[in-house]
């Protein structure tokens, strides 16, 4: 008896959870993001520098290519500089 009470429990919080915790309930628009097409970083002379090819795609029929460059200590420096410059967080990577 006490066993299917707990079961019980378990499943209607299993059931409440997945109605409550969706992972999809804020949508980012493709416009709002930037499509990476290639990804150069070089080292020189104790400096990373990261060169983006990014498209920026817009409601029209071509979209724009523009390359944006990065400096920092490290590789990972150097990749955030080009996110501080493009100003937007959310990139899709594409091969």
């Amino acid at each position: 008896m006490k066993k299917s009470i707990i079961r019980t429990a378990v499943v209607v919080l299993m059931l409440t959870s997945f109605l409550f915790l969706q992972g999809c309930s804020y949508q980012v628009q493709l416009s709002q993001r930037s499509l990476i097409q290639g990804i150069g970083i070089d080292y020189e002379s104790g400096t990373y520098r990261a060169t983006v090819q990014v498209t920026q795609v817009s409601n029209q029929e071509e979209n724009v290519v523009t390359i944006i460059k990065g400096e920092g200590d490290s590789a990972m420096d150097a990749l955030n500089a080009v996110t501080l410059f493009n100003g937007k967080n959310r990139c899709i990577v594409t091969v």
